[in-house]
């Protein structure tokens, strides 16, 4: 998210346009969660958090980019996607259900928005025309009408030119009657609007007297049902939420010094503790579980230092693989997540770090740096700082492997490009490294593509870096 607000919204709107039109290229990728009713990359899913954060950014300024097909796109796709996700979209926890309502253009044009949408996927489904608002209304968009917007809606029932939109229009003003409690002054105001259309004369009566065919009452029964089960399973999480709460409470050394745990362990409560300081945010770096704090409103301050302890404790314990030492995966397990949260913990709360870390531990933290999300740790020039013969010893190990298993045509981002982008202060103290022996592969063989480009791009950096370095001897 802060690569996000790093974005200017005022001034020139080039580069946060490019940003929201690229976002939605590869959100609108095929193929689909769902095919026709989410129209969202099953690959690409995970930008919509930080996607949906760009356009709450520019409701917030009241941005005209904003009213843009592509944001509008954008926020219709969430009530999509967090129905057919069946919970497992972790969504962006913003405030676009209070701020596009605010902004009645936007609004209004997020509304009539999803109407074509839904109208579009029904025409080509079946053929049938869209007269009601209940097949978008469900699945709970961000816009939304009450008494105070009720004037907009009646306004839509005359001035539409399409009948439908007029017809729909009135499904929706109706809905705002009903949750009015039926008001007799809302009823009038309908009754009046209709007077002239026979039309909606009719479809209102229909709405204020259903008839009650087997089909609808089929599809409210299992409306009623799926409601009832929706609920039923949040009720239960919640209860399994609570209860799991008041037994930390009473014991929070459980989460500290689970009983029976092996060194190099963790647990489901450290788990299931860390999935909690995650839930709603998109990640930007592998510490990002260091916030113990975040615990505290929900589950008290014994239970988040608690956590903190053992994250703590995990660091000094655990052994990262290397790919040097011939581990191949790509995934990064739990545990490491973990532990890595402890480094960073000690790092922010330890002002003598690294200097309380013997040989062995500073080796150890060295173990850590190619598992981050985002280049390396912040703490990994200060590491240098402190341990320069360890740090370039480690770099240079993992640096040599991936060059020499790098194939023609098969590039392997690992450590190079993050010593070119994110650790430029390390070329130069690499370059005697290289001229004490260290020789890279000959540059023929590397791979010409543009990543490998990258790898040979380093390769010429120490070498620059180990001119100057010879030259100044």
């Amino acid at each position: 998210m802060e690569f996000v607000d790093r974005f200017p919204i005022d001034g020139d709107k080039q580069a946060i346009t490019q940003l929201i039109d690229g976002l939605y290229g590869y959100l609108n990728r095929p193929p689909y969660v769902e095919r026709r009713e989410c129209r969202v990359s099953e690959g690409y899913a995970w930008l919509l958090s930080p996607a949906i954060h760009v356009v709450e950014r520019l409701v917030v300024a009241r941005s005209a980019i904003a009213l843009v097909a592509t944001a509008q796109s954008i926020m219709l796709m969430v009530p999509a996607l967090r129905f057919w996700s069946g919970g497992s979209f972790s969504e962006y926890k913003g405030s676009l259900q209070t701020l596009v309502p605010e902004w009645p253009e936007l609004n209004d044009a997020l509304y009539w928005a999803s109407i074509d949408q839904v109208r579009a996927a029904q025409v080509n489904k079946s053929g049938e025309s869209l007269t009601n608002d209940r097949l978008v209304s469900w699945l709970g968009h961000f816009w939304a009408f009450d008494t105070a917007s009720l004037p907009r809606l009646l306004d839509y029932m005359c001035s539409r030119s399409l009948q439908d939109d007029r017809l729909v229009a009135l499904s929706t003003a109706f809905q705002v009657y009903v949750r009015a409690e039926r008001a007799p002054h809302i009823l009038k105001s309908l009754q009046d609007i209709v007077a002239d259309d026979s039309v909606l004369q009719d479809q209102l009566e229909i709405l204020l007297n259903p008839p009650v065919s087997e089909a609808m009452q089929k599809y409210e029964e299992e409306d009623a049902e799926y409601r009832r089960n929706r609920d039923e399973e949040k009720e239960r999480k919640k209860q399994g939420r609570d209860t799991w709460i008041a037994e930390l409470r009473v014991n929070p050394d459980r989460v500290r010094n689970p009983p029976n745990l092996k060194s190099g362990e963790f647990t489901k409560d450290q788990y299931l503790l860390m999935s909690e300081i995650q839930d709603g945010h998109l990640a930007t770096g592998r510490s990002d579980c260091a916030n113990w704090q975040a615990l505290i409103p929900d589950f008290g301050e014994a239970i988040a230092h608690a956590y903190r302890d053992a994250a703590v404790n995990l660091w000094r314990h655990y052994v990262p693989s290397l790919r040097s030492e011939g581990v191949q995966s790509d995934s990064i397990p739990y545990i490491l997540i973990f532990a890595m949260a402890g480094l960073d913990i000690e790092v922010s709360e330890n002002a003598e770090f690294p200097g309380n870390l013997d040989e062995s531990q500073v080796r150890l933290a060295l173990r850590y740096i190619t598992w981050e999300l985002n280049g390396f740790p912040r703490w990994f020039e200060r590491m240098h700082h402190a341990f320069p013969s360890l740090v370039e010893e480690a770099v240079v190990q993992e640096i040599v492997w991936e060059l020499e298993n790098t194939e023609p045509g098969k590039p392997m981002p690992y450590i190079l490009s993050d010593v070119v982008y994110h650790a430029p202060w390390l070329h130069h103290a690499i370059a005697p490294l290289y001229w004490n022996g260290w020789k890279p592969i000959p540059r023929a063989s590397i791979p010409t593509d543009t990543i490998a480009c990258t790898y040979w791009s380093v390769v010429e950096l120490i070498r620059s870096s180990w001119r100057r370095w010879l030259a100044d001897r």
